[in-house]
């Protein structure tokens, strides 16, 4: 319990408040939290449990990271797999993600911008993209967290820029980085540079309007 409350504590005076508050920090909480939790507590996420006889097993990146065999697409749609809690079925997140898209609560452009960016990166490197998409964080992370209206661009051109950095620096962290998984330092990378993207679609639209005009 004293690791989620550190955790927790961290996110929200360290990601959130000490940026002013809700609607000013720079940083998805939540996701700010989950990182110090990674690099304060690593083994802390360690001891997946498989989800019939909750024992000990390996997730599916890490076994294809360390020897390149897939998990069947079935049991990571289903979620017949290990996993942190909330990122295991594709099929619940994908449920769960057409309701918040329907009611507007998050713009499909992000996600978007992340699963296509997840999906040619696959398989430009000759790779199931079905396996990359739902195994890990990667729904969880382009539905759910990418989509912060807080920490996300206003434009639509510019949530599709972030979706798709979100989505490459997912698999260049996979295929070539030093952890199976990297939703939660690409999201809050891209987070970084949200400032950036709306300045730069700001210029844009101010030189398009002066030509037009």
């Amino acid at each position: 319990m004293y690791v989620i409350a550190a955790s927790a504590a961290v996110g929200i005076v360290v990601g959130k408040q000490a940026f002013g508050g809700f609607p000013k920090n720079l940083f998805n909480p939540a996701l700010f939290g989950r990182l110090f939790l990674i690099l304060a507590f690593p083994t802390a996420l360690t001891p997946w449990l498989a989800p019939v006889d909750m024992v000990s097993t390996a997730t599916p990146l890490r076994i294809f990271r360390d020897t390149g065999a897939t998990t069947p697409i079935w049991n990571l749609f289903l979620g017949n797999i290990g996993g942190s809690m909330g990122e295991v079925s594709a099929l619940a997140l994908l449920l769960g993600a057409t309701y918040l898209i329907y009611k507007k609560y998050a713009n499909w452009r992000i996600p978007a911008g992340v699963l296509s960016a997840v999906a040619v990166i696959a398989l430009l490197n000759g790779q199931n993209p079905l396996f990359h998409l739902f195994s890990g964080s990667v729904m969880l992370g382009a539905f759910f967290m990418a989509t912060d209206p807080v920490t996300s661009p206003k434009s639509d051109s510019g949530r599709l820029i972030f979706g798709n950095g979100v989505g490459t620096i997912i698999m260049v962290i996979r295929l070539w980085g030093w952890v199976p998984e990297g939703t939660t330092f690409a999201i809050l990378g891209m987070n970084y540079f949200v400032p950036f993207i709306k300045t730069e679609m700001q210029r844009i639209k101010a030189n398009k309007e002066k030509k037009e005009g």
